[in-house]
């Protein structure tokens, strides 16, 4: 019975989603105890200055594929 209830529960949460893919592995994850808090901090180095600003760091990239497509 609480297998069902769980399944239920589940496909309740995956339906109503936007991104069934992620949410389908976040319930993978914490069903087998792995902790869903991990937060990656993206750093980037140039001319030895350290970016930590993720708006910063998605410009530069997109400034650089920017100018070796042309």
């Amino acid at each position: 019975m609480i297998l069902s209830a769980k399944k239920l529960h589940y496909n309740k949460i995956i339906l109503n989603s936007n991104n069934k893919i992620i949410t389908t592995w976040k319930i993978i994850n914490h069903e087998d105890g792995k902790p869903n808090n991990c937060k990656n901090t993206v750093s980037l180095r140039i001319d030895n200055k350290e970016i930590t600003n993720q708006n910063i760091i998605a410009n530069i990239f997109n400034s650089y594929f920017l100018s070796i497509a042309e």
